[in-house]
């Protein structure tokens, strides 16, 4: 008789039950998940309490007090402008807004630009301020940061008076004041360089 070859059990009980079991990378992945879900809940409930406590805070100053810390202000100021001329030479539109004396008016419909410029800009208080403008290269040192038109224009807007930038060749700061400022005192770009000689092609 030939033998008959017989199947090895406890190779396939070993084989199911390798099967069964998760691989050590699916079981460091699902400790990770596990992980984040709870950091997730942590966070959660961390801001919950960072609210109740912040409520709670106010109630205690202030009852019914709201839970924004300031009132944003929607009024706007009032510009006015005092003439040198008087009124009856400015037309019936200035004698109808004039108020007070010393020929003080408030802007009605004779707005010129530049009181609607100055109107546009922000609190005076802010106007008139000193703007420093420096480059620092991959070495640490300081490179050249001239400032181009549009820079000067936005800086005039925002009501700069003076901008002192970084001069390689001097090796100090030097004052350009904004609004004597020309083109030939700012820095030109490569895209002014191209529109200049498209121009110039055009030409």
């Amino acid at each position: 008789m030939l033998p008959v070859a017989r199947p090895l059990r406890s190779s396939s009980r070993f084989n199911r039950a390798t099967a069964l079991r998760p691989s050590q990378k699916q079981h460091q992945q699902q400790q990770q998940q596990q992980q984040r879900k709870e950091q997730q809940n942590e966070k959660k409930k961390k801001a919950t309490r960072y609210a109740e406590e912040c409520s709670r805070d106010l109630e205690r100053l202030s009852p019914g007090a709201s839970l924004v810390p300031y009132e944003a202000k929607t009024t706007r100021r009032r510009v006015s402008y005092q003439t040198g001329r008087p009124a009856h030479y400015q037309g019936q539109e200035a004698d109808d807004a004039c108020e007070g004396k010393g020929g003080e008016c408030s802007v009605g419909q004779e707005v010129t630009g530049k009181q609607q410029r100055r109107s546009q800009q922000q609190h005076s208080k802010l106007n008139g301020c000193d703007l420093y403008v420096c480059r620092t290269t991959k070495k640490g040192e300081f490179g050249c940061s001239k400032p181009c038109w549009r820079c000067v224009s936005w800086c005039r807007w925002a009501g700069i008076k003076r901008i002192f930038h970084w001069s390689v060749e001097e090796g100090r700061f030097i004052c350009l004041k904004v609004g004597d400022a020309s083109v030939a005192e700012c820095y030109e770009t490569v895209a002014d360089v191209r529109l200049v000689r498209s121009r110039a092609v055009l030409v």
